[in-house]
């Protein structure tokens, strides 16, 4: 087999594995599209755990809980799933407002760091005070 024929037959293939897991949902995302799909989601995880408020990101990517014990709960989409955090005082680095947009740190090595962006920048002030104390 010459070599421009095996490369013709590995892209093939390669664009041939893309088509088919797209197909089969690989690219869709998920979205938190109300309150309540961001406690359901958490509970699943946390049944013990109950909000007393819920903030949504602008693109509904994400859902922090606002827990009774001064803690937070975290609901991020990844791909069309969603990893759930308890967020608790030693398990963030830091949490930066500035403006619209709240970037956080964590001590995960799976899941170090993220930005959100929030509809009012009130939402994203309260969320970096509640994380810092």
């Amino acid at each position: 087999m010459e070599l421009w024929q095996l490369g013709a037959l590995v892209g093939f293939g390669v664009a041939l594995i893309v088509f088919l897991v797209h197909l089969s949902g690989g690219s869709r995302t998920a979205i938190l599209d109300s309150d309540l799909a961001v406690t359901r989601r958490f509970r699943d995880d946390f049944p013990a755990l109950a909000a007393d408020r819920i903030i949504r990101t602008a693109s509904g990517d994400a859902g922090f809980l606002l827990l009774p014990d001064g803690s937070v709960g975290l609901v991020h989409a990844l791909g069309d799933s969603f990893l759930t955090r308890h967020l608790t005082p030693g398990y963030v680095k830091s949490a930066k407002a500035d403006g619209l947009k709240l970037s956080l740190r964590f001590d995960d090595f799976a899941f170090s760091k993220a930005s959100y962006r929030f509809t009012d920048a009130a939402l994203a002030s309260t969320l970096q005070q509640r994380l810092t104390h």
